[in-house]
């Protein structure tokens, strides 16, 4: 029988796109972010506190809590569509604020698409293959931080999903990093596992880190920038993300530091 006390979720979601063949002048980064979580804390905590603030606004659990529709003002749609502006006003508040007091850890790749494509032209470069792999680095390293030397649960990477076609492929590929013999890995990584879930799937992880991925781009991209939201987020970052690569040239700026 499987101790929720000892494994970890953790949730993924994108920024921006993979394709380096797009790329834009004003946001010219992908990014996947993960935000980690204890089971026990996940199970006991976090889903029943973002569950009572859907209903208390809505009257029901079933609102899936898209940032970008809570941004949206003008044209509110779906469940939104009800509230007026205060009433946005004051979810987008306290989702910001729920969801920076939750007990989690932020780790996050975000790749300079233009450093990639450089990489890319003496090399095979799938930034999103590239994301997932050095997160699973760092996730793991982030866990064994955190845990006694005997812990012996496993985590769990659950990512927003592309197509059927991507997400096989991606599955097959997470096999190469978890026997240690993708070209990022430092070691192997047994005790991970990959899946994939619809974007509109209303998991309370999936939301947390939609919530999560864009304002972390943004700061990378632009530490200057007014963030709000990366002001709530700065704490809950984890380090690692700081970790050096494997000294490989090919990989010389295309990761910026979050």
């Amino acid at each position: 029988m499987r101790s929720i006390d000892s494994d970890f979720l953790a949730y993924g979601d994108e920024s921006g796109t993979a394709d380096l063949k797009a790329v834009s002048k004003n946001y010219p980064v992908f990014a996947l972010v993960y935000c980690l979580f204890k089971v026990s804390d996940y199970v006991d905590e976090v889903v029943p506190r973002i569950q009572r603030l859907k209903i208390r606004h809505f009257g029901h659990d079933q609102v899936v809590l898209h940032s970008a529709d809570i941004r949206q003002r003008k044209h509110r749609k779906g469940p939104f569509a009800s509230l007026s502006l205060d009433e946005m006003d004051a979810l987008e508040e306290e989702v910001n604020d729920a969801f920076g007091r939750l007990p989690m850890r932020i780790i996050g790749v975000v790749i300079d698409k233009p450093a990639a494509v450089r990489a890319s032209s003496n090399s095979s470069f799938d930034a999103y293959e590239i994301a997932q792999a050095w997160c699973g680095e760092l996730i793991m390293r982030s866990i064994q931080q955190r845990s006694s030397a005997d812990w012996t649960g496993r985590v769990h990477l659950v990512a927003e999903g592309r197509s059927s076609r991507q997400d096989r492929e991606m599955e097959k590929r997470f096999e190469l990093v978890r026997m240690g013999k993708h070209q990022l890995s430092l070691r192997s990584l047994p005790d991970v596992s990959l899946t994939f879930a619809e974007k509109a799937t209303n998991s309370t992880g999936m939301q947390v880190a939609d919530w999560a991925a864009r304002p972390i781009a943004r700061h990378a991209l632009d530490p200057s920038e007014t963030n709000p939201i990366w002001d709530r987020i700065a704490g809950l970052v984890d380090g690692t993300g700081r970790a050096f690569l494997p000294d490989d040239d090919r990989f010389r700026g295309v990761f910026l530091e979050i």
